[in-house]
């Protein structure tokens, strides 16, 4: 907590880090109501399969990389698979199938493009797909009751409560790496968590179609303001 505490502080105007019982999340849209604390994290191909034309149109099977976690819960950001999709696009995996829900949501620019005009707009939607695209971050955890409700224990987590970033050059992502870096300088250190936007806007990215050519990282990244 005293990492992300440090790394955030000087970025807003506001900022608190406690450790607390994680809050209900199906309120948030979440498949599970609350995360656990010996998960795992899995890294799903990767940013040479998007920048490659000859690797766009890969997928991964989300119940394989799931098979070995009993009742499992998957949550994370991904690439959307590009056939289903029909092209490229974001995804957001959320999924419990203990429970045989599927709460994934998919986001694509329209009109489609492959780079950002004035009239580009984003669209958000549900995608009861059983795959992810050409990359993933994911966790997984065993949601160890199958009747799980509101009541289950609910597991100690990092709250990370900020406000009015006053340095705007700044990432909220890249600090909490940042912080992480310094702290545990050497090691190989994972956090999982959920992003929730209580009042106002922030600006997140939302991929745009794949030109026909190899790519830059982050070239096709296109950037809105949300909320």
């Amino acid at each position: 907590a005293q990492a992300f505490s440090s790394a955030l502080s000087p970025h807003f105007a506001s900022c608190s880090v406690q450790i607390t019982s994680c809050p209900d999340l199906t309120k948030w849209g979440l498949a599970s109501h609350t995360l656990a604390p010996h998960g795992t994290i899995a890294d799903v191909g990767g940013i040479l399969n998007i920048a490659q034309p000859q690797h766009r149109l890969k997928r991964f099977s989300v119940s394989s990389i799931a098979s070995k976690t009993p009742n499992a819960v998957v949550l994370g950001p991904a690439a959307a698979p590009a056939v289903e999709f029909g092209g490229n696009g974001e995804l957001v995996v959320n999924r419990h199938f203990g429970h045989d829900r599927n709460l994934t949501v998919g986001a694509k620019i329209r009109p489609k493009q492959t780079q950002v005009t004035e009239d580009a707009k984003f669209v958000a939607e549900p995608l009861d797909t059983e795959n992810v695209g050409a990359l993933a971050n994911l966790y997984l955890f065993s949601s160890n009751d199958e009747e799980e409700t509101a009541a289950s224990p609910a597991a100690e987590v990092i709250e990370i409560r900020v406000k009015e970033k006053v340095c705007a050059d700044s990432n909220f992502v890249s600090l909490l790496n940042g912080g992480l870096r310094q702290a545990f300088e050497g090691r190989a250190v994972g956090v999982a968590g959920v992003f929730h936007v209580d009042r106002g806007q922030i600006r997140a990215h939302v991929m745009c179609d794949f030109p026909d050519r190899p790519v830059a990282d982050g070239e096709v990244n296109c950037m809105f303001d949300m909320g």
